[in-house]
């Protein structure tokens, strides 16, 4: 599910999903253009995933699924650091310390963990670091980016975008300068998925404990036939 919406706030934000939805709407109550218009609103730069470089903090498992779905758009992968279970590799993958990744990646996922010598990982400096446009996702920890340097690199248009799913605070503030920059998109940390997803995943845990122990099924319908 993470692995899916790293996937999703990628293309949203390199196909500026936000801005033609908002254009779309806003012809409609004023059109000032004949119909059947190609890119009437004339948005300029949409991209796109295939021949680009994508660049993954943190190979465990989630990045390890970042990095099989980015292939399938024929993106290149780049990663670093170690996963949370201490695995330093992803298979096809090539490995390079922070700052050089960053320098070479057009987006980059963040899927380390949040302690403490994580915090702010993600700083005005390796701000710098990063490629002119490029888009960072966060659906790791809110502690890994600081969010004043991020405002300032959005705002100046070093970076082309960001997809934040994890926030330094939960839920955001009403004055949070950065619910008024147009090139960042925001969910309310839910890249896991709802309610029932977890539900289901723990009912899988639980079913994988009793067939290691020999147990049988228990006489209660399992969560995963729930529907709500």
């Amino acid at each position: 599910m993470v692995a899916e919406h790293v996937l999703a706030l990628m293309l949203a934000l390199s196909k500026r999903l936000l801005a033609g939805d908002k254009s779309v709407r806003e012809s409609c109550t004023s059109p000032s253009v004949s119909a059947n218009t190609y890119n009437w609103p004339q948005l300029f730069g949409i991209g796109g995933l295939a021949g680009k470089t994508l660049g993954i903090v943190g190979p465990g498992e989630v990045g390890r699924q970042v990095a099989e779905r980015a292939r399938a758009f024929g993106m290149t992968i780049l990663f670093s650091g170690r996963g949370s279970n201490g695995r330093a590799t992803i298979a096809g993958a090539t490995e390079l310390g922070l700052i050089e990744l960053l320098t070479r990646a057009d987006f980059v996922s963040l899927n380390v963990q949040g302690d403490a010598g994580n915090r702010h990982l993600i700083d005005a400096s390796a701000l710098a670091a990063m490629r002119l446009g490029s888009i960072l996702i966060n659906t790791s920890r809110g502690s890994l980016v600081d969010e004043a340097a991020l405002h300032e690199a959005l705002m100046s248009g070093r970076l082309g975008g960001a997809g934040l799913d994890v926030h330094a605070a939960e839920p955001r503030p009403i004055a949070d300068p950065l619910l008024n920059v147009p090139n960042l998109l925001l969910t309310p940390h839910v890249a896991a998925g709802s309610r029932l997803v977890l539900l289901e995943e723990i009912g899988g845990m639980f079913d994988a404990v009793r067939d290691c122990l020999g147990l049988p099924s228990p006489p209660y319908p399992s969560v995963r036939g729930a529907t709500k």
